[in-house]
């Protein structure tokens, strides 16, 4: 038994020592642009594949991808053509026995033994799964199985999800998308069945869940991946609500609003008029009757709804409520800490510890938890300036640079201070002008910004100009035709003394997800980039001012 054992293993010895080790070369000692590539054994330097193909690439053990002439194929490592060669373009997919072909202009799908699946007469192909794909063709989809055989019945204008859009890495992590037609959407896995048919007015999947929210005739609900009702189709609205314990949803039903998860279990019953959540805060402050108060993401009643106003601030444990005009401060497990007198507070961290920014009176101050006194209540206004660490107080009708014990930091006094939060401190002289210091240090002023001038700005071609080439230039999102979003965007910018269009504002945006004020930007800033404007005048002088233009999107 021994001695069988052994000439097993001498026998193994012998075969791996003369296991092929193939090599991809090209014919001649030196590579030369237009030679051939072949393949050789490495150990045997015997020619394994002759020297024929114009690029080879080991695609496995058993294959190879060639490209002879202008046309890809595969060949086993015995040069038998698997796959012939006559495709432009062989696309790898993330199934190593699966390839997209293309050729004439058009996809299907090959599988690596070279049995053509999907035959190549599709504007395009996208492999979802190993048992589904998407055809496009004359501007739709189908899912379809891997040979084209239809799965749903229905043609798609479009698909994707609510955060990735059609990214179908996405799309195959979640295992699901959505499919649009002309009016109506369904929602369909990415191995082929469909969870929902195309008969719902709107769908939007709760990131990270297996839940979407539905709508259809007007009123919405919650299901899963497989239909399944988890809030009935009877509220008027839905919506997903940040907070840190995860998903959390707000329904609202004749005018009144609840709290559930999406499990489907309600936390406090439609009763509130308003519910505001921060990505911060384990909290809600909801609103009742115009007044305000807070509750746990678990439902119980941390301040009763009695308050004019209760504000979350800035993530440090605390809650503002304010009542009969007077503010104070509350912990996390509802217990005041002071008492209502002052006007007004506001959260700031410095040096790793929080303090407000108090209001008595009518004159700011900065106080501690703890209701100590850390600056006194002597200024007409009090900014944090995060950037440097340090505050900008209003005295005498001048802003100054101050430390936290009220040491002047610069001698400059200011009309008007901008902290935009990104390292940039604005200043605004007593002429009206705007000047930027980086670090405290002066680097740039701009001119005045007149609101008031003898001569108006002119664009050439006039208001009907300008118009119709913005509305040229206008591309409605495609996301908001789909979810039919529409209104009146509110562009505000300077027209500089040179003529030349800067500091563009969205003032107003009707859409939630500001698609339509990008879309709307974009335009302004095209037309205003190959146009200048005929500047403002004031006193015979150029100067710069600001104008504002609405851009209306509608839906026909």
């Amino acid at each position: 038994m021994n001695h069988f054992i052994a000439i097993l293993i001498l026998a193994c010895i012998s075969l791996c020592a003369h296991s092929q080790d193939l090599v991809i070369k090209q014919k001649g000692k030196k590579p030369k642009p237009h030679k051939k590539y072949g393949v050789i054994d490495s150990r045997t330097g015997k020619k394994v594949i002759p020297y024929q193909y114009d690029a080879i690439e080991k695609l496995n053990d058993k294959y190879f991808i060639v490209l002879d002439g202008d046309k890809y194929g595969t060949i086993d490592h015995k040069n038998r053509q698997v796959i012939r060669t006559r495709y432009e373009e062989l696309i790898e997919t993330e199934y190593d026995d699966l390839f997209i072909t293309y050729r004439y202009g058009e996809y299907g799908l090959i599988n690596v033994e070279g049995k053509i699946l999907t035959s190549a007469e599709h504007d395009e192909v996208r492999l979802l799964s190993r048992s589904a794909l998407l055809v496009y063709k004359r501007d739709q989809f189908r899912l379809t199985d891997l040979n084209a055989k239809d799965l749903t019945g229905e043609l798609f204008d479009f698909y994707g999800i609510a955060v990735g859009g059609n990214d179908l890495e996405t799309i195959r992590e979640v295992g699901h998308f959505i499919g649009y037609t002309k009016h109506k959407q369904g929602i369909y896995s990415t191995d082929g069945k469909t969870l929902c048919p195309a008969i719902l007015d709107k769908v939007m999947h709760i990131v990270g869940t297996d839940r979407y929210i539905v709508l259809s005739k007007g009123k919405m609900g919650v299901i899963d991946f497989e239909g399944n009702k988890i809030l009935p189709m009877h509220f008027d609205y839905i919506e997903e609500l940040p907070t840190l314990d995860g998903n959390i949803l707000t329904a609202e039903k004749r005018g009144k609003i609840g709290l559930y998860t999406v499990a489907g279990k309600e936390i406090f019953p439609p009763v509130l008029d308003r519910v505001n959540a921060s990505p911060e805060s384990k909290h809600f402050v909801v609103q009742n009757n115009g007044k305000q108060g807070l509750l746990s993401a678990e439902g119980e009643v941390v301040l009763a709804v009695i308050y004019d106003e209760v504000t979350c601030p800035s993530g440090g444990g605390h809650y503002v409520a304010k009542k009969d005009g007077k503010a104070t401060l509350f912990d996390a497990q509802g217990t005041k800490v002071m008492p209502f007198k002052y006007e007004t507070m506001s959260e700031i961290m410095h040096n790793a510890e929080f303090y407000f920014i108090a209001s008595n009176e009518g004159k700011f101050g900065l106080i501690d938890a703890d209701e100590q006194a850390v600056m006194p209540f002597i200024y007409n206004d009090l900014i944090y300036d995060a950037n440097k660490e340090n505050f900008w107080a209003s005295k005498d009708g001048h802003y100054q640079a101050i430390d936290m014990e009220g040491k002047v930091l610069l001698p400059e006094k200011y009309q008007n201070i901008a902290v935009d939060y990104i390292g940039i401190t604005r200043y605004q002289k007593t002429d009206g002008s705007w000047c930027k210091r980086i670090a405290g240090v002066e680097v740039s002023c701009d001119p005045p910004v007149y609101e008031f001038v003898d001569k108006l700005p002119e664009f050439p071609g006039g208001a009907q100009g300008l118009d119709k080439q913005v509305y040229e230039q206008l591309q409605y999102p495609q996301e908001a035709l789909l979810d039919e979003r529409e209104g009146v965007v509110l562009i505000g910018y300077t027209i500089a003394a040179s003529g030349q269009v800067e500091d563009y504002r969205i003032l107003r945006d009707p859409d939630p997800q500001g698609s339509l004020g990008a879309a709307a930007l974009k335009a302004l800033q095209e037309v205003f980039d190959s146009n200048r404007w005929v500047p403002a005048q004031k006193d015979g002088t150029q100067v710069s001012t600001r104008y504002n233009m609405p851009i209306n999107f509608r839906l026909n």
